[in-house]
């Protein structure tokens, strides 16, 4: 277990074998606080603050918009603001706040992480075209290249998502040989597990009786498949259908399944 303390005040603690979303979640809100307090910027309403993380980091993402809403002014209110939409998918709000904070605070030390922040708004959205834009903008100005193997890792991710499988390959394949061991490389291998097709994924059970019972419902219409998954020791089996080669396909199958009920999920 880490724990860690700032300022002499209790921040967080995380156990080391949490799952990578997590980690990254607490990571994240413990770089933003040390690039402040390195700059002696931690404001006046500490506490308030400590409540709008202790809330972002349990997921109380409704408490937060309650308490810096509209209101919010200084950088760590609304990077915690714009992380908070950007979680539940508030992709417009999300990229108003963080340009909002760019637009205050140009000198802030959080800019390239900020700007980056914003094309993943184009990138959930599905803005694909907009996003690399914004990413490979990100990638020309950074100055220390700390981003480029997140930078690389979306590259990937919008070319799987586009059906452009060369070039996903070519972004994984660099990924693993530059960045080996790193959490890029472990989304990477992720990626390139699905395969060079798109899939859709129909439900995910912690027990095979129950994904097999799935799956024999779906036989007749389609040609359903299992596959099985373990992190963190945990197993799921997963019920998808397809394997196609342009996302349009997928769609029209996706479209079908979701009118008969299933909660169908495109993948890359």
């Amino acid at each position: 277990t880490l724990t860690y303390h700032l300022s002499g005040k209790f921040l967080f603690s995380f156990e080391s074998n949490m799952d990578m979303t997590k980690l990254s979640k607490h990571l994240l809100i413990l770089t933003f606080f040390l690039w402040f307090t390195a700059r002696g910027m931690m404001p006046a309403h500490a506490n308030t603050l400590d409540d709008d993380y202790k809330n972002y980091l349990s997921g109380e993402y409704e408490e937060i918009v309650k308490a810096e809403g509209d209101g919010a002014a200084n950088e760590q209110s609304l990077y915690i603001l714009g992380l908070t939409y950007l979680k539940t998918a508030e992709y417009i709000k999300a990229r108003q706040t963080f340009e909002k904070l760019i637009a205050q605070f140009p000198d802030s030390p959080a800019r390239q992480r900020v700007m980056f922040k914003i094309a993943d708004t184009y990138f959930l959205e599905g803005s694909y075209p907009r996003a690399i834009s914004t990413y490979k903008d990100i990638e020309q100005k950074q100055r220390d290249g700390d981003l480029t193997a997140l930078l690389t890792l979306r590259f990937a991710q919008i070319a799987a998502k586009e059906g452009k499988w060369e070039d996903k390959d070519k972004y994984t394949a660099l990924i693993k040989t530059k960045y080996p061991g790193s959490p890029e490389e472990k989304y990477a291998k992720r990626l390139d597990d699905y395969g060079d097709f798109f899939t859709i994924q129909i439900g995910a059970f912690d027990e095979l009786k129950n994904a097999l019972q799935m799956k024999r419902g779906l036989q007749k219409k389609f040609d359903p498949y299992t596959v099985q998954e373990t992190r963190n020791g945990v197993t799921l089996y997963k019920i998808r259908i397809g394997r196609f080669r342009n996302r349009q396909d997928a769609e029209k199958v996706a479209v079908k399944l979701r009118e008969e009920g299933y909660p169908a999920k495109i993948y890359p």
